[in-house]
């Protein structure tokens, strides 16, 4: 084919197709151009001209330690300017937010970034003692399993049982005990724990005589006349 180009002064020829890199690729459409691709003939651009604006591809997390975010965006040529006077490309506020890792719960409670309201609050006290075994909750924007015992619906002895202050105390496992009875958690004592706290033993129960499981031994006397003895 003849070449075309710029006559060379001292008579030699043009330059030709072989001698160029550009190719279509790389020529704006709608442009018309004479390249590596072209075999000497005049060839069109095949590079999008984008918009002024543009929406991204995708965004993501990278880089040193992460502290960058790469938004991807499709191949083409910017040239046409916004308002402001430079080409721009948008990206969702929500695929920023989840590249750089923020989520609601990291967000105060009232505030907000990247179109996301924020759960987190700052004035909770609960540990995970006071949370039920098996459970999750957030306390000030931290997510704790719960540690504290579930005894469920099922009432279990009492551990301990004492007199105090003219009273019954009774000790019962620290933990969640279930609702089983008048709504209601509760534990049991056993007839046993009750009559070794106040005392009661067969041989100061009157015989014939049942109290707490304990059937009595002593003998009733009463019947005897003064000066008379049992025999």
């Amino acid at each position: 084919m003849a070449k075309c180009g710029i006559t060379n002064i001292s008579g030699g020829g043009g330059i030709g197709s072989d001698e160029l890199s550009v190719t279509a690729d790389k020529v704006v459409e709608g442009n018309t151009y004479v390249g590596s691709d072209t075999n000497d003939e005049i060839g069109t651009g095949t590079l999008v001209d984008r918009a002024s604006t543009t929406g991204a591809i995708s965004v993501a997390r990278g880089g040193a330690d992460n502290n960058y975010i790469f938004t991807r965006i499709p191949k083409g040529a910017y040239r046409t300017a916004t308002g402001t006077g430079y080409p721009e490309v948008t990206a969702l506020q929500s695929d920023v937010a989840t590249a750089g890792g923020l989520t609601a719960d990291k967000l105060m409670v009232g505030k907000n970034a990247f179109g996301m309201n924020g759960t987190a609050t700052s004035n909770a006290n609960a540990v995970t003692s006071n949370i039920l075994s098996g459970r999750t909750a957030y306390v000030n924007g931290s997510l704790l399993t719960g540690t504290m015992p579930n005894y469920g619906s099922t009432p279990t002895a009492i551990d301990a049982i004492r007199i105090n202050n003219n009273r019954f105390e009774v000790a019962v496992a620290s933990g969640y005990h279930g609702y089983s009875w008048a709504n209601n958690g509760y534990e049991y004592m056993t007839y046993a724990q009750v009559a070794s706290t106040i005392g009661l033993t067969a041989t100061n129960l009157r015989s014939g005589v049942t109290t707490c499981g304990v059937a009595g031994t002593l003998v009733d006397y009463s019947y005897l006349a003064v000066g008379q003895t049992s025999f």
